[in-house]
C-alpha cells in the first residue's frame, strides 16, 4: 500500500473516530448545556422577581390572590412565576428540578427553580419555570448548531490534510520518480531534491551516491565488453585465415580434422564475441529508433531465413490471424534479431514433426505476438535465470552459447516491449510479446 494512501486511511480513521465519539458523547453534553443555559435564565428571573417583590412588598403579590398564593404565566404556558405563603420550611435556599405543574387543567412539564426566603415573620416561597418544551427546543438549536460546527471542521481539516500530506509527501513522491529511472543508471536523475524534512534528504543523498557507484559500474563493465570483445575479434580473424591457409596445403587427414575443429570452435567463440557486443551496442543506445516496420511482414520473412531448419527437423509451422499492424519509432534490425532468436528456439528445442504456432491478438490499441513450440519445456525452477547471459536452461546438442534469450530482453527493453514467459515441462513454452 502506498504512503500516501496509509496517510489518507489514517485521516479518514481518525474523522470517524471524531464522529463516533461526537455521536456518542455530545448529547449528553448539549443537554447538560441547555439546562444550564435555562437554569441561568431561571436565576436572572427569579433575581427580577425578587427586586420587584422588595421593592414594592411581597404582600402586595399576595393580597391580591385567594389562597395565600400569586401566580402569573404566559399565554403560551412556557413560563410562570408563582409565590406562595407557607410555614416554616426548615431551611432556606435555591432548588432547580424537573416537574409537572397543572395550569387551567392542562399538565406541563416544566424545569422549575425554587427559593425560599423570608419576608418579616413569614416563609414564602418562590417558583419560577420554564417549559421543557421550550428547553428540547433549546437543546435542538444546540444540537444543529453542533452538527453544523462539526461538519464545517471536518470539511476543513479533510482539506487541510490533504494539502499538508501533499506538501509533506511532495519529496518523497520526486524521490519516487527517480527511483523509476535505476534501470537505466546513465539516465538517473542526480539532481538533489529539494526538501525540509532531514529523513527525505539523507534517502535522496544516499540513493544518488549509490546510483553513482551503480553507474560507474555499468559504464566499467560495458567499456570492458567492448574493449574485450573488439580487442578479441582481431586475433580470431587472424587465425581463422591461417587455418584456412593450413587446409588448402597438402596435410594428413587427421591433422585437417584437428584444424576443422578448431575452425568450429573459432566460430562459436566468433559467435559469442559478437553476441557480446550486440548486447554491449544494445545497452549503449548505439542503434536509432527512427524506422516503422511491419511485425507481420518481418516474422514471415524470419520464418523464410529459418526455412531449411525447418524443413530438416519436419516441423509445421502454423500462422495464425496474422494482422497487419506496425511499430514506428523502431530499429528493423534488432526486431528482426529478436523473432529470428525466439524462433530459432522454437525449432532448435522442439521435438522432430513437431509443432510452431505463431499467433498475433490485437486489441482496444493493444497488440501482442504469441510464439508456441511443442518442445521439451522449461522447468519453474529456470524460469528466473532465463534472460540471464551464459545460462542455459534447456539441454540440446546445439552450439548455443546461452546469450540468445539475453539478447532478446536486451532488444525488448530497448523497445520498450513486454515479455512474457508460460511453459510446461514435455508439453512446450509460449513467448508472448506484447507491444
Amino acid at each position: 500500500m502506498r504512503l500516501y494512501t496509509k496517510f489518507t486511511l489514517y485521516s479518514a480513521l481518525s474523522k470517524i473516530l471524531i464522529v463516533g465519539l461526537f455521536i456518542l458523547l455530545v448529547p449528553s453534553v448539549i443537554e447538560k448545556l441547555a439546562d444550564s443555559h435555562t437554569d441561568a435564565q431561571l436565576v436572572h428571573m427569579k433575581e427580577k422577581t425578587l427586586a420587584i417583590v422588595n421593592r414594592v412588598g411581597v404582600k402586595q403579590f399576595i393580597e391580591q390572590e385567594r389562597d395565600s398564593v400569586f401566580s402569573s404565566y404566559n399565554i403560551l404556558k412556557e413560563e410562570f412565576i408563582s409565590i406562595e405563603q407557607i410555614q416554616d420550611p426548615g431551611k432556606l435556599g435555591v432548588d432547580i428540578q424537573n416537574t409537572q405543574r397543572s395550569i387551567e387543567g392542562e399538565i406541563v412539564d416544566y424545569r422549575v427553580l425554587s427559593y425560599t426566603f423570608k419576608s418579616g415573620n413569614q416563609f414564602y416561597l418562590l417558583e419560577v419555570g420554564k417549559s421543557l418544551n421550550r428547553v428540547e427546543l433549546v437543546q435542538d438549536y444546540l444540537r444543529n448548531l453542533a452538527w453544523y460546527l462539526l461538519l464545517i471542521l471536518l470539511f476543513l481539516t479533510v482539506i487541510v490534510d490533504i494539502m499538508f500530506t501533499r506538501y509533506l509527501l511532495n519529496p518523497f513522491k520526486l524521490i519516487e520518480n527517480k527511483l523509476k529511472k535505476t534501470n537505466h543508471p546513465e539516465k538517473f536523475d542526480f539532481s538533489t531534491i529539494n526538501s525540509n524534512t532531514t529523513d527525505f534528504k539523507y534517502l535522496d543523498e544516499s540513493i544518488n551516491e549509490m546510483m553513482h557507484k551503480i553507474n560507474n559500474a555499468f559504464l566499467h563493465e560495458r567499456l570492458f565488453i567492448a574493449n574485450v570483445s573488439h580487442e578479441l575479434m582481431t586475433p580470431i580473424s587472424v587465425i581463422k585465415n591461417r587455418l584456412e591457409n593450413i587446409l588448402v596445403e597438402k596435410i594428413p587427414e587427421e591433422v585437417a580434422m584437428h584444424v576443422i575443429e578448431t575452425q568450429v570452435t573459432l566460430t562459436r567463440l566468433s559467435k559469442i564475441v559478437n553476441a557480446l557486443l550486440l548486447i554491449s551496442r544494445i545497452e549503449n543506445e548505439q542503434f536509432l529508433k527512427g524506422e516503422e516496420v511491419s511485425i507481420p511482414e518481418l516474422i514471415k520473412e524470419v520464418i523464410d531465413e529459418l526455412e531449411d531448419r525447418i524443413t530438416e527437423k519436419n516441423i509445421s509451422i502454423r500462422l495464425n490471424r496474422i494482422s497487419d499492424f506496425s511499430i514506428k519509432n523502431a530499429n528493423r534490425y534488432l526486431l528482426f534479431t529478436m523473432f529470428v532468436n525466439l524462433i530459432n528456439n522454437a525449432i532448435k528445442y522442439n521435438k522432430v514433426n513437431g509443432v510452431i504456432e505463431v499467433t498475433d491478438h490485437s486489441e482496444n490499441g493493444h497488440y501482442q505476438v504469441t510464439i508456441r513450440d511443442t518442445g521439451k519445456g522449461i522447468s519453474d525452477l529456470n524460469k528466473d535465470t532465463l534472460f540471464e547471459p551464459f545460462k542455459k536452461v534447456r539441454t540440446a546438442n546445439t552450439d548455443s552459447h546461452g546469450l540468445g534469450l539475453p539478447i532478446v530482453k536486451k532488444i525488448a527493453d530497448f523497445h520498450r516491449l513486454r515479455l512474457e514467459v508460460f511453459s510446461e515441462v514435455n508439453v512446450g513454452t509460449s513467448f508472448i510479446i506484447h507491444f
